[in-house]
């Protein structure tokens, strides 16, 4: 566990988290939808994160007629570097076997788009990548792919960190109709390799965002994926604008404004906002 960075270690209990939960909702017969799974781990989040959490909601309604789910933003502990990206949770169904619904329509459109498609337009407008998470649990365990580097083959949260898995849209529409967890485990890896210290335990200068960003290109080069547009990254100097304008809107909720709506883009439900403490990073630790 020294491998990792805290904030790894943080995702990583997430992942555990929902892993453990899912299991014991199946066991139990009862329901850990999707909702339910990303309301936890913003509460987790907010509560429990490393770091300084903002949790904005926009339209609660939007997630159903559009399949935009939540920006998610990585900042610097001195606000001058982000990492932003468009996040769509599915959940693994019940029998283990697919991702039901990726490739579902939505709304009353004519022609009919479907949620996938939706998703990339908008990271597209947004000028972020579109990442699927995706949220598992499996009784073989030898389905799971043990793709951490950083912790042993043998260790339990190669499965176990495999509760919460991510994967670039891009990859998972180029893959169906095929929904199987089979086939997407090929193009995912655990939510705590979003944050990959490559073993050193901290940060590196360029913080969290700098991580996310070198995950993500990793992950590209495992499915041979390029980002056609470099604008479109995610990773920016300062915030992205519509996290900007997000937080500008809470704090005028916070001075007593009404409900938040972001007309200017309907097709998001909130951001997260998660910003580094000054504290030890990688150049740091290796200078003491």
């Amino acid at each position: 566990m020294s491998s990792l960075a805290r904030e790894q270690v943080f995702l990583l209990a997430l992942a555990r988290m929902v892993w453990g939960r899912r299991d014991a909702a199946k066991t139990s017969g009862l329901p850990f939808n999707e909702e339910t799974i990303t309301e936890t781990i913003l509460l987790d989040l907010k509560t429990m994160y490393p770091g300084h959490v903002q949790v904005v909601a926009f339209n609660k309604a939007q997630e159903a007629t559009t399949g935009a789910d939540w920006l998610w933003s990585f900042v610097s502990a001195d606000g001058n570097q982000s990492m932003t990206m468009l996040v769509q949770a599915k959940r693994l169904e019940d029998a283990e076997q697919v991702y039901r619904g990726i490739a579902r329509q939505i709304g009353k459109r004519t022609p009919p788009v479907r949620q996938i498609d939706q998703l990339l337009i908008t990271a597209r407008s947004q000028r972020v990548p579109a990442i699927y998470a995706f949220y598992n649990h499996v009784k073989d365990a030898s389905r799971v792919p043990k793709v951490c580097g950083s912790l042993g083959s043998a260790d339990p949260d190669q499965v176990f960190g495999f509760g919460v898995s991510v994967a670039e849209a891009s990859v998972v529409a180029g893959a169906l109709p095929d929904e199987t967890f089979d086939t997407h485990r090929r193009h995912s890896i655990p939510l705590h390799c979003l944050l990959c210290s490559g073993g050193q335990g901290v940060r590196p200068d360029g913080g969290t965002p700098e991580m996310v960003a070198d995950a993500l290109a990793r992950l590209r080069s495992l499915t041979a994926s390029e980002t056609k547009d470099a604008d479109a990254s995610g990773l920016l100097q300062g915030l992205h604008p519509t996290i900007e304008l997000a937080l500008g809107l809470a704090a005028r909720r916070a001075d007593g404004a009404d409900d938040l709506t972001l007309d200017d883009v309907p097709n998001i439900a909130g951001v997260v906002v998660l910003r580094d403490t000054q504290d030890e990073t990688r150049s740091k630790a290796e200078g003491s």
